[in-house]
C-alpha cells in the first residue's frame, strides 16, 4: 500500500476486496446475533447473555482469556483488555514480550455502559457493575462497584432494597406499550438524582505556615 492508503498495485486489489467482504459479512453476523459471533470466535460464552451494541474489539483480543458466565448483560462500548500494552516500553531492551490476564465474569452479573475491565480480574456472582467504571481489581460475588478505578459501593441485596420504591414490571413491554405507561406513571415512582453539592476547599491559614 502507499502512503495515501490506496492500493500501490493492481495485484492488491484482490485482497483488498477480500478483506472487505470478510469485514462485512462478520458486520452482519455480529449485528444478528453477537453471542452466536463471538463463541465463533472462540470466546467462552453462557446462555441467556446479551452484549449490547457489540463491536469487534469490545471482549478483547484474546478469546482464550475471556470467560463469560450465564444470564449476563454486557452494556454498549464496555472494553475488555487482556493483555497490558505498556510493555511496549519494555521491547528495545527485553524483546517481543507480552504480558496477559484472563478476565472472568460470574453468572447473573451486569457490566454497566463504557466500563473497562483491566487484565486478570474477576466479576463475582450477582455483582454489578456501574458505568463508566475502570475496574482494576476483582469484585466479590453480589457486589456493586463502581467509580475510577471501581469501588464497592453497595451490596446487590442494599441496591435492591434502594431501588424498591421505583421497580416497575416493563422489561417485557414492546417501546410502544412502555412509552404508553411511562406518559401516565406517577412522577415520584421515577429516580431523581439529588443536585451537587459545592464544596469549598479547605485551605491552611496564613498563621500557620500555609501558603502566602
Amino acid at each position: 500500500m502507499s502512503w495515501t492508503g490506496r492500493a500501490s498495485s493492481t495485484s492488491e486489489v484482490p485482497r483488498v476486496i477480500q478483506r472487505v467482504g470478510r469485514r462485512a459479512r462478520a458486520e452482519v453476523e455480529l449485528r444478528l446475533d453477537p453471542v452466536r459471533y463471538f463463541r465463533g470466535q472462540g470466546f467462552q460464552i453462557g446462555e441467556r447473555c446479551r452484549l449490547i451494541g457489540a463491536t469487534y474489539g469490545m471482549l478483547g483480543t484474546e478469546p482464550s482469556l475471556v470467560t463469560i458466565g450465564e444470564h449476563v448483560t454486557v452494556s454498549v462500548d464496555v472494553l475488555f483488555i487482556t493483555h497490558d500494552g505498556g510493555v511496549w516500553v519494555l521491547r528495545d531492551r527485553l524483546g517481543p514480550v507480552d504480558v496477559f490476564g484472563p478476565i472472568t465474569i460470574g453468572d447473573n452479573a451486569f457490566i454497566g455502559a463504557r466500563s473497562v475491565l483491566l487484565p486478570g480480574v474477576t466479576i463475582g456472582r450477582g455483582s454489578l457493575v456501574g458505568a463508566g467504571s475502570v475496574v482494576t481489581r476483582s469484585v466479590p460475588d453480589d457486589m456493586v462497584v463502581a467509580g475510577s478505578p471501581a469501588r464497592i459501593v453497595a451490596t446487590t441485596a442494599e441496591y435492591e432494597e434502594r431501588l424498591r420504591p421505583y421497580l416497575h414490571h416493563t422489561a417485557d413491554l414492546a417501546s410502544p406499550a412502555k412509552q404508553a405507561y411511562l406518559r401516565s406513571v406517577d412522577p415520584s415512582s421515577l429516580v431523581r438524582r439529588a443536585p451537587l453539592e459545592r464544596r469549598v476547599p479547605s485551605w491552611p491559614s496564613l498563621t500557620d505556615g500555609g501558603p502566602r
